[in-house]
């Protein structure tokens, strides 16, 4: 009788995606660190690991990363000023919240400021 274990199959080692190599070595250990380590569950690494190289595969054959126009075909139309709107909305929160902070913390708000749990107004 022997006590010898049956040879185990061991996956075969798959090479990395093009794009990664491309991108040197730092991103293919990036790559394989992110598989090996960060999921825990060995189908759901090979599930990822597999959807991840069929797009990086993919968007090797259309010649790099695509953005919106390259996938749809067309630039959306007015899509410059929907850029620029939502950029002139998101300075005048930064710096109506900074603004408002400061007039708070130099108690300079007065009647405006409801910061308080009743509001009480002025003299």
């Amino acid at each position: 009788m022997t006590t010898a274990l049956a040879p185990t199959r061991r996956p075969a080692a798959r090479a990395l995606p093009a794009l990664v190599q491309a991108s040197g070595k730092r991103a293919g250990v990036r790559f394989l660190e992110f598989f090996a380590v960060n999921i825990r569950n060995p189908h759901t690494r090979r599930a990822y690991a597999r959807a991840v190289g069929e797009f990086l595969a993919w968007c090797e054959s259309v010649g790099g990363v695509p953005s919106l126009p390259a996938v749809s075909g067309h630039e959306p139309k007015r899509q410059r000023l929907g850029v620029n709107v939502l950029f002139v909305a998101v300075v005048l929160v930064v710096v109506g919240s900074l603004a408002g902070e400061w007039l708070g913390i130099e108690q300079k708000l007065g009647i405006l400021w409801f910061g308080e749990s009743s509001f009480r107004p002025g003299p």
